[in-house]
């Protein structure tokens, strides 16, 4: 009986152990170049651009990969941005790409500015943020 209580507690405290370093991995992460609070400030495509104030529409890209929409100011009924109201969205990332609500983006961030480009060279649309905080 000794020995069998002797297994569980060891198999406990090396379950516990591991789950412990686990926890420190996710904390310990490197964050992605999306991450941060946002003011989008362009949507633009071939044919169509939206130019917006700042913190007229912030982004709020958070390391539990979701995405906190606020819309401060309402949309016209043309609007082609991707997302429309406030609300949290699913995203996922690597540091050269994003995909959120089924598409993807390409990733480029030059200091404060951060550009989300879906194939915009070939008929696709880019937007364009400023950081607001990281």
């Amino acid at each position: 009986m000794y020995k069998i209580m002797r297994i569980v507690f060891l198999s406990l405290s090396l379950f516990l152990m591991l789950l412990m370093a686990g926890c420190e991995k996710d904390e310990e992460r490197e964050s992605l170049p999306v991450e941060g609070t946002w003011s989008l400030l362009l949507y633009a495509n071939g044919e169509h651009e939206e130019a917006y104030n700042k913190n007229d529409i912030i982004w709020k890209f958070n390391k539990y990969n979701e995405l906190v929409v606020t819309m401060n100011i309402e949309l016209p009924d043309t609007s082609e941005l991707p997302v429309k109201e406030d609300g949290v969205y699913p995203y996922v990332a690597s540091p050269e790409v994003i995909s959120l609500e089924g598409t993807q983006y390409a990733v480029s961030r030059e200091g404060n500015t951060l550009i989300l480009d879906h194939n915009s060279a070939a008929g696709g649309f880019y937007i364009q943020l400023e950081l607001v905080e990281e």
